[in-house]
């Protein structure tokens, strides 16, 4: 009797879309998520294939079966739409497991299962999708938008944007550099 050597491997990929074309994320926008399984086994087809992740709805599957060296990247998807916090942090971090059910070499019912990796089969890293996004009174056409903390209808000078920086540079103008009449002051008004 040759012993059965089952094993499965899930590697999870994320996409940001930017839904209103603006180059930033937003509260609302989404991730569209992708899952890539392989049967890494030798000898053993796995059946009733599943997917689960704590943090999206898993859309498709069970998967009937998958045999020594196959591979499924279109049967399981999934969407996250981003929260607020998400775009402060501007990523989202999460794991998803795939498990598949095989009989040994004995007749007994087992079960293979494996943590999602980012871009590996022989690794269990999370998947991190990562976008850009400019906070509150941030502008990503590189002029300053007026920030008004204290609520008066100005922007004093001391009520300063905050900007990010992705991968084309600064996205946004810090209205604390620009000081167009050289008195050593954002007036407010030099935006």
């Amino acid at each position: 009797v040759v012993p059965a050597c089952a094993a499965i491997a899930l590697i999870k990929t994320g996409s940001f879309n930017d839904e209103n074309g603006d180059g930033s994320a937003q509260a609302g926008e989404t991730i569209d998520y992708t899952f890539r399984i392989e049967n890494t086994g030798l000898n053993v087809t796995l059946t009733n294939i599943t997917v689960t992740d704590s943090l999206v709805t898993v859309l498709g599957g069970p998967l009937a079966s998958l045999a020594p060296g196959a591979v499924d990247n279109s049967t399981f998807t999934a969407s996250y739409t981003l929260t607020q916090a998400d775009v402060d942090n501007r990523s989202v971090t999460n794991q998803a497991t795939v498990t598949g059910n095989y009989t040994d070499e004995n007749g007994v019912a087992q079960t293979a299962t494996d943590l999602s990796d980012d871009n590996s089969n022989q690794e269990d890293d999370p998947t991190v999708t990562t976008f850009v996004s400019c906070t509150a009174g941030a502008s990503t056409d590189g002029n300053p938008t007026p920030t008004d903390s204290d609520g008066d209808g100005i922007n004093d000078g001391n009520e300063v944007n905050t900007c990010e920086y992705g991968e084309n540079g600064k996205l946004c103008t810090d209205p604390t550099e620009i000081d167009s009449d050289s008195d050593g002051v954002n007036d407010g008004e030099e935006i």
